[in-house]
Protein backbone atom coordinates (compact mmCIF):
# COMPACT_ATOMS: atom_id res chain seq x y z
CA UNK A 1 0.00 0.00 0.00
CA UNK A 2 1.13 3.49 -1.16
CA UNK A 3 1.00 6.46 1.24
CA UNK A 4 0.58 9.39 -0.81
CA UNK A 5 -0.62 12.81 -0.51
CA UNK A 6 -3.63 14.04 -2.87
CA UNK A 7 -0.74 16.84 -3.90
CA UNK A 8 1.38 14.40 -4.93
CA UNK A 9 -1.16 13.03 -7.35
CA UNK A 10 -1.93 16.43 -9.27
CA UNK A 11 -0.04 18.85 -11.09
CA UNK A 12 -0.57 22.27 -9.47
CA UNK A 13 0.68 24.96 -11.83
CA UNK A 14 -1.12 23.17 -14.64
CA UNK A 15 -4.30 23.15 -11.81
CA UNK A 16 -3.73 26.51 -11.21
CA UNK A 17 -3.70 27.71 -14.96
CA UNK A 18 -7.25 25.92 -14.91
CA UNK A 19 -8.78 27.69 -12.11
CA UNK A 20 -7.29 31.24 -13.90
CA UNK A 21 -9.49 30.30 -17.03
CA UNK A 22 -12.33 29.12 -15.36
CA UNK A 23 -12.41 32.46 -13.24
CA UNK A 24 -12.03 34.61 -15.91
CA UNK A 25 -14.77 32.73 -17.93
CA UNK A 26 -17.04 32.82 -14.87
CA UNK A 27 -16.07 35.88 -12.52
CA UNK A 28 -16.53 32.66 -9.45
CA UNK A 29 -13.70 32.33 -7.40
CA UNK A 30 -11.91 29.10 -7.18
CA UNK A 31 -9.49 27.11 -5.26
CA UNK A 32 -8.53 23.30 -4.57
CA UNK A 33 -8.59 22.09 -0.22
CA UNK A 34 -7.39 19.03 0.87
CA UNK A 35 -10.13 16.48 3.21
CA UNK A 36 -8.08 18.15 6.13
CA UNK A 37 -9.11 22.09 5.13
CA UNK A 38 -5.26 22.58 3.67
CA UNK A 39 -5.79 25.27 0.76
CA UNK A 40 -3.76 24.20 -2.58
CA UNK A 41 -0.84 27.17 -2.29
CA UNK A 42 1.50 28.61 -4.99
CA UNK A 43 5.77 28.28 -5.00
CA UNK A 44 5.61 30.54 -2.00
CA UNK A 45 3.88 28.49 0.47
CA UNK A 46 0.71 30.97 0.39
CA UNK A 47 -2.62 29.94 -0.26
CA UNK A 48 -4.09 30.21 -3.42
CA UNK A 49 -7.55 31.10 -4.28
CA UNK A 50 -8.29 32.27 -7.81
CA UNK A 51 -10.27 35.49 -7.42
CA UNK A 52 -10.82 35.62 -3.44
CA UNK A 53 -13.33 38.22 -3.16
CA UNK A 54 -11.83 41.28 -0.49
CA UNK A 55 -13.94 40.22 2.66
CA UNK A 56 -12.46 36.46 2.53
CA UNK A 57 -8.72 37.69 2.46
CA UNK A 58 -8.73 41.23 4.37
CA UNK A 59 -11.25 39.40 6.85
CA UNK A 60 -12.53 36.12 6.91
CA UNK A 61 -9.29 34.27 6.78
CA UNK A 62 -7.07 36.50 9.05
CA UNK A 63 -9.20 36.93 12.27
CA UNK A 64 -8.60 33.47 14.09
CA UNK A 65 -12.31 32.44 14.52
CA UNK A 66 -13.75 33.32 11.33
CA UNK A 67 -10.57 31.59 9.75
CA UNK A 68 -11.42 28.32 11.88
CA UNK A 69 -15.19 29.03 10.33
CA UNK A 70 -13.86 28.62 7.02
CA UNK A 71 -11.93 25.37 7.97
CA UNK A 72 -14.90 24.00 9.68
CA UNK A 73 -16.78 24.93 6.13
CA UNK A 74 -14.35 23.36 3.79
CA UNK A 75 -14.77 20.18 6.04
CA UNK A 76 -17.68 19.63 6.92
CA UNK A 77 -18.63 16.41 4.54
CA UNK A 78 -21.36 17.09 1.83
CA UNK A 79 -24.20 14.61 1.59
CA UNK A 80 -25.13 14.28 -2.29
CA UNK A 81 -27.48 12.23 -3.94
CA UNK A 82 -26.75 9.62 -6.65
CA UNK A 83 -25.58 11.02 -9.85
CA UNK A 84 -24.95 14.46 -8.29
CA UNK A 85 -21.51 15.94 -9.07
CA UNK A 86 -21.02 19.19 -6.53
CA UNK A 87 -23.29 20.83 -3.78
CA UNK A 88 -24.17 23.62 -3.14
CA UNK A 89 -24.36 24.95 0.72
CA UNK A 90 -23.39 28.61 2.72
CA UNK A 91 -20.62 28.83 4.76
CA UNK A 92 -20.42 29.66 8.63
CA UNK A 93 -19.38 33.46 7.60
CA UNK A 94 -22.53 33.55 5.38
CA UNK A 95 -21.65 33.49 1.90
CA UNK A 96 -22.72 30.82 -0.18
CA UNK A 97 -20.10 28.43 -1.61
CA UNK A 98 -19.83 25.06 -3.94
CA UNK A 99 -18.16 21.61 -3.78
CA UNK A 100 -17.21 19.56 -6.31
CA UNK A 101 -15.55 16.32 -5.03
CA UNK A 102 -12.08 15.12 -6.86
CA UNK A 103 -12.48 11.28 -7.01
CA UNK A 104 -9.18 8.26 -7.81
CA UNK A 105 -10.49 4.64 -8.34
CA UNK A 106 -13.45 6.01 -5.71
CA UNK A 107 -11.32 7.35 -3.27
CA UNK A 108 -12.29 10.88 -2.34
CA UNK A 109 -9.49 12.74 -3.02
CA UNK A 110 -9.66 16.16 -2.81
CA UNK A 111 -12.11 19.26 -3.44
CA UNK A 112 -12.50 21.70 -5.97
CA UNK A 113 -14.43 24.73 -4.27
CA UNK A 114 -16.01 27.70 -6.02
CA UNK A 115 -17.89 30.27 -4.27
CA UNK A 116 -18.05 33.65 -2.36
CA UNK A 117 -20.90 35.03 -4.25
CA UNK A 118 -24.29 35.39 -3.61
CA UNK A 119 -27.83 33.90 -5.22
CA UNK A 120 -29.43 37.23 -3.64
CA UNK A 121 -28.24 40.58 -1.88
CA UNK A 122 -27.36 39.86 1.57
CA UNK A 123 -28.29 40.30 4.76
CA UNK A 124 -26.78 43.24 5.96
CA UNK A 125 -27.57 42.91 9.72
CA UNK A 126 -26.15 39.59 9.90
CA UNK A 127 -22.89 40.88 8.52
CA UNK A 128 -23.17 44.03 10.98
CA UNK A 129 -23.29 41.12 13.68
CA UNK A 130 -20.33 39.73 12.45
CA UNK A 131 -18.57 42.90 12.24
CA UNK A 132 -18.79 43.54 15.82
CA UNK A 133 -18.95 40.25 17.12
CA UNK A 134 -15.48 40.10 15.99
CA UNK A 135 -13.83 43.25 16.31
CA UNK A 136 -13.93 43.98 12.46
CA UNK A 137 -14.24 47.75 11.45
CA UNK A 138 -17.94 47.81 10.36
CA UNK A 139 -17.56 50.27 7.42
CA UNK A 140 -14.57 48.62 5.56
CA UNK A 141 -16.10 45.56 6.39
CA UNK A 142 -19.52 46.17 4.61
CA UNK A 143 -17.37 47.93 2.04
CA UNK A 144 -16.13 44.55 1.43
CA UNK A 145 -19.09 43.13 1.37
CA UNK A 146 -20.84 45.17 -1.35
CA UNK A 147 -18.03 44.07 -3.26
CA UNK A 148 -18.79 40.27 -3.56
CA UNK A 149 -20.84 39.43 -6.46
CA UNK A 150 -24.77 38.13 -6.72
CA UNK A 151 -25.55 35.65 -9.66
CA UNK A 152 -28.10 33.96 -10.38
CA UNK A 153 -28.77 30.17 -10.17
CA UNK A 154 -28.65 29.65 -14.25
CA UNK A 155 -25.30 31.72 -14.31
CA UNK A 156 -23.72 29.30 -12.02
CA UNK A 157 -24.77 26.40 -13.19
CA UNK A 158 -22.88 26.61 -16.54
CA UNK A 159 -20.13 27.64 -14.30
CA UNK A 160 -20.22 24.45 -12.43
CA UNK A 161 -21.07 21.93 -15.07
CA UNK A 162 -17.40 22.84 -16.39
CA UNK A 163 -15.96 22.76 -13.03
CA UNK A 164 -17.36 19.37 -12.58
CA UNK A 165 -15.49 17.90 -16.04
CA UNK A 166 -12.54 19.53 -14.87
CA UNK A 167 -12.79 17.42 -11.43
CA UNK A 168 -13.42 14.56 -13.37
CA UNK A 169 -10.13 15.60 -15.65
CA UNK A 170 -8.32 16.31 -12.47
CA UNK A 171 -9.70 12.32 -10.94
CA UNK A 172 -7.87 11.09 -14.16
CA UNK A 173 -4.84 13.03 -13.97
CA UNK A 174 -4.51 11.88 -10.67
CA UNK A 175 -5.33 8.36 -11.62
CA UNK A 176 -2.35 8.56 -14.11
CA UNK A 177 0.20 9.78 -11.56
CA UNK A 178 -0.70 7.35 -8.90
CA UNK A 179 -0.05 4.36 -11.52
CA UNK A 180 3.20 6.01 -12.52
CA UNK A 181 3.99 6.14 -8.71
CA UNK A 182 3.03 2.61 -8.25
CA UNK A 183 5.09 1.53 -11.41
CA UNK A 184 8.46 3.90 -9.93
CA UNK A 185 7.57 2.45 -6.43
CA UNK A 186 7.86 -1.71 -7.84
CA UNK A 187 10.64 -0.74 -10.08
CA UNK A 188 12.71 0.85 -6.88
CA UNK A 189 11.76 -1.98 -4.45
CA UNK A 190 13.12 -4.25 -7.37
CA UNK A 191 15.99 -2.64 -7.46
CA UNK A 192 16.23 -2.54 -3.82
CA UNK A 193 15.79 -6.18 -3.71
CA UNK A 194 18.59 -6.62 -6.75
CA UNK A 195 20.96 -4.43 -4.74
CA UNK A 196 20.54 -6.50 -1.88
CA UNK A 197 20.91 -9.76 -3.38
CA UNK A 198 24.11 -8.83 -5.40
CA UNK A 199 25.45 -6.79 -2.44
CA UNK A 200 25.11 -10.17 -0.43
CA UNK A 201 26.76 -12.04 -3.53
CA UNK A 202 30.14 -9.54 -3.29
CA UNK A 203 30.11 -10.36 0.71
CA UNK A 204 29.85 -14.59 0.13
CA UNK A 205 32.40 -14.21 -3.23
CA UNK A 206 34.93 -12.44 -0.81
CA UNK A 207 34.02 -14.45 2.34
CA UNK A 208 34.92 -17.50 0.31
CA UNK A 209 38.02 -16.51 -1.06
CA UNK A 210 39.31 -15.42 2.14
CA UNK A 211 38.77 -19.00 2.99
CA UNK A 212 40.88 -20.50 0.19
CA UNK A 213 43.25 -17.91 1.24
CA UNK A 214 43.20 -18.87 5.19
CA UNK A 215 43.66 -22.12 3.51
CA UNK A 216 46.98 -21.39 1.78
CA UNK A 217 48.20 -19.36 4.56
CA UNK A 218 47.65 -22.39 6.92
CA UNK A 219 49.07 -24.91 4.30
CA UNK A 220 52.39 -22.93 4.74
CA UNK A 221 52.53 -23.34 8.05
CA UNK A 222 53.37 -28.01 7.21
CA UNK A 223 55.65 -26.47 4.18
CA UNK A 224 59.72 -26.37 5.13
CA UNK A 225 60.93 -26.19 1.58
CA UNK A 226 61.21 -22.08 0.55
CA UNK A 227 60.23 -22.15 -2.85
CA UNK A 228 57.06 -23.83 -2.28
CA UNK A 229 56.56 -21.43 0.19
CA UNK A 230 56.92 -18.71 -1.91
CA UNK A 231 54.49 -19.71 -4.19
CA UNK A 232 51.37 -20.06 -1.75
CA UNK A 233 52.23 -16.89 -0.45
CA UNK A 234 52.14 -14.73 -4.03
CA UNK A 235 48.89 -17.10 -4.77
CA UNK A 236 47.24 -15.73 -1.33
CA UNK A 237 48.45 -12.32 -2.13
CA UNK A 238 47.01 -12.79 -5.81
CA UNK A 239 43.55 -13.93 -4.17
CA UNK A 240 43.43 -11.09 -1.75
CA UNK A 241 43.95 -8.74 -4.13
CA UNK A 242 40.74 -10.44 -6.04
CA UNK A 243 39.17 -10.71 -2.42
CA UNK A 244 39.71 -6.80 -1.95
CA UNK A 245 37.98 -5.70 -5.27
CA UNK A 246 34.64 -7.93 -3.76
CA UNK A 247 34.83 -6.34 -0.30
CA UNK A 248 35.24 -2.81 -2.12
CA UNK A 249 32.04 -3.14 -3.82
CA UNK A 250 30.39 -4.59 -1.03
CA UNK A 251 31.20 -1.45 1.02
CA UNK A 252 30.74 1.02 -1.64
CA UNK A 253 27.29 2.73 -2.35
CA UNK A 254 27.62 1.85 -5.70
CA UNK A 255 28.45 -1.54 -6.42
CA UNK A 256 29.01 -0.84 -10.13
CA UNK A 257 32.23 0.42 -9.97
CA UNK A 258 35.28 0.77 -7.69
CA UNK A 259 37.24 3.41 -6.08
CA UNK A 260 40.76 2.79 -7.62
CA UNK A 261 42.87 5.34 -5.79
CA UNK A 262 41.46 4.03 -2.52
CA UNK A 263 41.79 0.40 -3.29
CA UNK A 264 45.15 0.57 -4.88
CA UNK A 265 46.48 2.23 -2.07
CA UNK A 266 44.87 -0.75 0.63
CA UNK A 267 46.03 -3.50 -2.03
CA UNK A 268 49.80 -2.36 -1.88
CA UNK A 269 50.13 -1.39 2.05
CA UNK A 270 48.59 -5.02 2.20
CA UNK A 271 51.80 -6.22 0.42
CA UNK A 272 54.02 -4.30 2.22
CA UNK A 273 52.57 -5.88 5.21
CA UNK A 274 52.49 -9.79 3.50
CA UNK A 275 56.18 -8.73 2.49
CA UNK A 276 57.07 -7.68 6.06
CA UNK A 277 58.51 -4.56 4.91
CA UNK A 278 58.26 -1.80 7.23
CA UNK A 279 56.60 1.64 5.52
CA UNK A 280 59.61 3.51 7.48
CA UNK A 281 62.04 1.79 5.21
CA UNK A 282 60.85 1.04 1.96
CA UNK A 283 58.83 4.50 1.63
CA UNK A 284 55.49 4.07 -0.48
CA UNK A 285 54.72 7.27 -2.49
CA UNK A 286 51.41 7.62 -4.12
CA UNK A 287 50.05 9.65 -6.66
CA UNK A 288 46.58 8.03 -7.29
CA UNK A 289 43.08 9.71 -8.74
CA UNK A 290 39.77 8.83 -7.53
CA UNK A 291 38.72 7.29 -11.14
CA UNK A 292 35.84 4.90 -10.62
CA UNK A 293 36.80 1.52 -12.86
CA UNK A 294 34.44 -1.90 -13.42
CA UNK A 295 35.12 -4.87 -11.58
CA UNK A 296 35.83 -6.35 -15.06
CA UNK A 297 38.86 -3.87 -15.42
CA UNK A 298 39.71 -3.91 -11.76
CA UNK A 299 40.38 -7.56 -11.00
CA UNK A 300 43.50 -7.81 -13.49
CA UNK A 301 44.60 -4.52 -12.58
CA UNK A 302 44.75 -5.21 -9.03
CA UNK A 303 46.68 -8.70 -10.35
CA UNK A 304 49.40 -6.53 -12.04
CA UNK A 305 49.90 -4.06 -9.62
CA UNK A 306 50.37 -6.80 -7.08
CA UNK A 307 53.06 -8.70 -9.01
CA UNK A 308 54.86 -5.46 -9.65
CA UNK A 309 54.46 -4.39 -6.07
CA UNK A 310 55.90 -8.01 -4.88
CA UNK A 311 58.68 -7.86 -7.33
CA UNK A 312 59.84 -4.69 -5.59
CA UNK A 313 59.52 -5.66 -2.26
CA UNK A 314 61.36 -9.57 -3.22
CA UNK A 315 64.30 -8.00 -5.10
CA UNK A 316 64.67 -4.16 -5.01
CA UNK A 317 65.50 -3.40 -2.25
CA UNK A 318 68.66 -5.77 -0.96
CA UNK A 319 70.20 -2.84 0.91
CA UNK A 320 66.66 -2.20 2.75
CA UNK A 321 66.12 1.70 2.31
CA UNK A 322 64.28 3.18 -0.90
CA UNK A 323 61.08 4.21 -2.51
CA UNK A 324 58.64 2.52 -4.13
CA UNK A 325 56.22 5.39 -6.60
CA UNK A 326 52.71 4.37 -7.50
CA UNK A 327 50.91 6.51 -10.14
CA UNK A 328 47.23 6.08 -11.37
CA UNK A 329 45.48 8.90 -12.95
CA UNK A 330 43.15 8.85 -16.07
CA UNK A 331 44.36 10.45 -19.75
CA UNK A 332 42.04 11.61 -22.49
CA UNK A 333 41.74 7.68 -24.20
CA UNK A 334 41.59 5.37 -21.32
CA UNK A 335 43.80 5.34 -17.94
CA UNK A 336 47.84 5.19 -17.13
CA UNK A 337 49.43 3.11 -14.60
CA UNK A 338 52.76 3.84 -13.16
CA UNK A 339 55.09 2.07 -10.96
CA UNK A 340 58.58 3.00 -9.95
CA UNK A 341 61.20 2.02 -7.60
CA UNK A 342 64.91 3.43 -7.17
CA UNK A 343 66.03 0.15 -5.98
CA UNK A 344 68.82 -2.15 -7.84
CA UNK A 345 67.06 -2.94 -10.45
CA UNK A 346 65.80 -6.04 -12.94
CA UNK A 347 69.51 -7.80 -13.93
CA UNK A 348 70.05 -7.33 -17.48
CA UNK A 349 69.25 -11.30 -18.37
CA UNK A 350 66.12 -10.39 -17.47
CA UNK A 351 63.74 -9.18 -20.32
CA UNK A 352 60.22 -8.72 -18.97
CA UNK A 353 58.60 -9.32 -22.53
CA UNK A 354 60.03 -12.47 -22.30
CA UNK A 355 60.62 -14.38 -19.25
CA UNK A 356 60.07 -17.24 -17.66
CA UNK A 357 58.93 -16.01 -14.47
CA UNK A 358 54.82 -16.63 -13.32
CA UNK A 359 54.50 -13.19 -12.13
CA UNK A 360 55.43 -11.51 -15.47
CA UNK A 361 54.18 -14.14 -17.60
CA UNK A 362 50.33 -13.37 -15.44
CA UNK A 363 51.32 -9.37 -16.58
CA UNK A 364 51.79 -9.82 -20.24
CA UNK A 365 48.49 -11.84 -20.24
CA UNK A 366 46.68 -9.31 -17.95
CA UNK A 367 47.83 -6.38 -20.19
CA UNK A 368 46.72 -8.12 -23.04
CA UNK A 369 43.47 -8.76 -21.35
CA UNK A 370 43.34 -5.07 -20.49
CA UNK A 371 44.05 -4.16 -24.44
CA UNK A 372 46.94 -2.25 -22.99
CA UNK A 373 50.41 -1.59 -23.69
CA UNK A 374 53.13 -1.62 -20.67
CA UNK A 375 56.74 -0.19 -21.35
CA UNK A 376 59.76 -0.97 -19.08
CA UNK A 377 62.83 1.27 -17.82
CA UNK A 378 65.84 0.37 -15.98
CA UNK A 379 67.10 3.37 -15.36
CA UNK A 380 67.89 4.62 -11.98
CA UNK A 381 65.58 1.71 -10.27
CA UNK A 382 62.95 -0.04 -12.26
CA UNK A 383 59.58 1.67 -13.58
CA UNK A 384 56.21 0.34 -15.56
CA UNK A 385 54.52 2.10 -17.29
CA UNK A 386 50.86 0.85 -18.12
CA UNK A 387 48.61 2.30 -20.70
CA UNK A 388 44.82 0.73 -20.93
CA UNK A 389 41.27 1.36 -21.38
CA UNK A 390 38.51 0.59 -19.28
CA UNK A 391 37.21 -2.97 -20.63
CA UNK A 392 33.24 -2.86 -21.39
CA UNK A 393 30.58 -4.67 -18.95
CA UNK A 394 29.86 -8.00 -21.14
CA UNK A 395 26.37 -9.17 -21.07
CA UNK A 396 26.25 -12.87 -19.52
CA UNK A 397 23.05 -13.50 -19.84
Amino acid sequence: MINYSCWDLIDVKQIRSIMESFYELTGIAVTMVDLEGNLLTDENGKNLIVGEQEICSTFHRVHPETMEKCVESDTTPRIMKSGEKYSYYQCFNGLTDVVVPVYVEGEHLINLFAGQFFFKPPNIEFFQKQAQKYGFNEEEYLSTLFKVPVFTLEYVEKGLHFLSEIAEMIGTMGLKEKRIMEANRALKGSLKEKEVLLREVHHRVNNNIQIVSSILSLQENYVEEEETLNVLKENRNRIKAIAMVHANLYESPNMSYINMGSYIKKLVMSLFYSHGTEPSIVKPVFHLDDARLSMETAIPLGLIIKELVSNSLKFAFPQKNGTITVEFRSENDGYLLKLADDGAGLPEWIDPQNTGTLGLQLVKSLVKQLNGTIEFDRGNGTRFTLHFQELNYMERF
